[in-house]
């Protein structure tokens, strides 16, 4: 777990989540429970594959 502090002295928990983009498994159990998800993506040959997952995992929702 980390936590983000913002200028008015908030804090709020996050817990950062390392895999495979294109995986559906990984996607499901990082997006299990979230109610905002912030996703750093680099230009990549898997990008369009990685959204179409996302898109995937989120409908599961």
């Amino acid at each position: 777990m980390a936590s983000f502090v913002d200028s008015g002295g908030n804090s709020t928990e996050f817990e950062i989540v390392d895999g495979a983009f294109d995986d559906p498994a990984v996607l499901r159990r990082a997006f299990e429970g979230v109610e905002a998800a912030f996703l750093a993506l680099g230009t990549s040959q898997w990008q369009a594959a990685g959204a179409a997952h996302r898109e995937a995992a989120a409908a599961d929702r």
